[in-house]
């Protein structure tokens, strides 16, 4: 599975006639670079599940605090690479999980300093985030062309056909 050309040439594919993608990669936005931030993660989450070093752990420490400011809702990501530790050792906490653990802030104060420069303005930006959500407050989105809606049912019926293309949201 991993040998074969095909599994990545048949995604390369799908990723590139994906119209939200293609729309995007215009511009230098956080939904173009997450796919591939990603990824990234879970290649080094495999290599902590082979019992990889310490630099792997540091990495993905970083990665996972940039990818963190680079979209917050990709945080829960945070935790595949700590089971796969647990996965391939029998002891939880040993020195690769906290380096690992201590360089996840690193890496999102590198991506994001201005969480520390200016904590104030920080929280305001994260709090206004939070009340434009459909599903806390639709008053407060004027910008949602989509209306008022139940988030997941918004995730489940109309995303797909905007992200992915009536072809293939019905895959």
């Amino acid at each position: 599975f991993y040998d074969d050309s095909s599994v990545g040439i048949l995604s390369a594919f799908l990723l590139a006639i994906t119209p939200l993608h293609v729309i995007w990669s215009k511009y230098i936005g956080t939904d173009s670079i997450l796919p591939f931030q990603t990824m990234l993660m879970l290649y080094f989450s495999f290599y902590i599940l082979k019992n990889a070093d310490k630099k792997i752990y540091i990495f993905a420490g970083i990665l996972m605090g940039l990818t963190g400011a680079t979209k917050y809702s990709i945080l829960p990501l945070m935790f595949i690479p700590i089971i796969a530790h647990y996965m391939s050792t029998e002891k939880f906490l040993n020195k690769k999980i906290l380096l690992y653990l201590i360089f996840v802030p690193i890496g999102f104060i590198i991506g994001n300093p201005y969480g520390i420069l200016d904590p104030k303005c920080f929280y305001d930006a994260i709090k206004y985030s939070s009340q434009i959500n459909v599903m806390v407050n639709p008053a407060k989105n004027p910008l949602d062309s989509f209306g008022p809606q139940n988030t997941l049912f918004f995730y489940l019926l109309t995303a797909p056909k905007y992200s992915f293309g009536i072809p293939l949201s019905l895959l």
